[in-house]
């Protein structure tokens, strides 16, 4: 409900959006399936963050890249996958993760073409 809020404030605050929206995952609960996330856009200009938002900046890092295809109910199955590969190849696993939203769901009513870019970041 609040990633369609996010493009317009940033916009009214002065900023030009500079990529697909995105969701920055911080905490995942597995008992619960719960996760602490962020809604958000990257994007261009110096936008003093509009009230009850804030600006997050996210230093350059090492990170991985999935990109899924499909609806959102089945991008579990990535993250799993991604789980394993850190895991396997003892990686330390960084936050946020970042699932970007390539493929708007009210332009492409078919699921199975939508592209979400999924980035973990590693060290």
């Amino acid at each position: 409900k609040n990633l369609p809020l996010v493009i317009p404030a940033v916009e009214k605050a002065g900023g030009k959006m500079a990529g697909a929206p995105c969701g920055l995952y911080y905490k995942w609960d597995t008992e619960k399936s719960m996760t602490e996330m962020l809604a958000a856009c990257a994007f261009t200009g110096n936008v003093k963050a509009p009230a009850g938002m804030e600006v997050v900046e996210l230093p350059a890092a090492k990170s991985l890249t999935i990109n899924y295809m499909g609806g959102y109910n089945g991008v579990g199955s990535a993250h799993m996958a991604m789980d394993e590969y850190i895991q396997a190849n003892k990686l330390e696993q960084l936050t946020p993760v970042i699932e970007e939203y390539i493929t708007d769901p009210g332009a492409e009513p078919d699921s199975t073409k939508w592209l979400t870019k999924i980035v973990y970041f590693v060290k």
